[in-house]
């Protein structure tokens, strides 16, 4: 017969080490950046996490955005103008050499106060009776 304790004492360290694993795996399927809109073309987005002697690529071709291949850093490619997205939440997917890691990247496009309300009259003047 196995002793008890024994076997709890492995399983127990088992389950400590795979969490570690799982958290550090974790943190590197989805990182999340933000960036302002209207900011010019080349204005930097964010650093994707990189390994040692690894490229990067997007695994769609994007028309806001470039990674540079050896060091995962990201930037914008033109003027964003958030109303015009679909959405404010960008995600895009990154893909290393071989072998193949692929990174889940959140862009959220931050609105800026880019329209200045526009009103009928200067000013309007409103009494109550009470």
């Amino acid at each position: 017969m196995v002793p008890l304790g024994r076997s709890c004492d492995f399983l127990a360290v088992l389950l400590v080490l795979l969490s570690f694993c799982w958290d550090a795996a974790s943190n590197q399927l989805r990182q999340v950046f933000r960036i302002e809109e209207e900011l010019p073309p080349e204005t930097l987005v964010g650093t994707i996490l990189t390994k040692p002697d690894f490229t990067y690529r997007f695994s769609e071709n994007h028309a806001l955005f470039a990674i540079n291949a050896t060091t995962g850093v990201i930037c914008t490619t033109s003027v964003i103008d958030r109303e015009t997205l679909p959405s404010d939440v960008i995600n895009i997917v990154v893909l290393s050499s071989q072998p193949t890691y692929p990174t889940e990247v959140r862009i959220i496009v931050q609105d800026v106060n880019d329209n200045t309300p526009v009103f009928p009259e200067p000013s309007i003047v409103v009494s109550f009776k009470e």
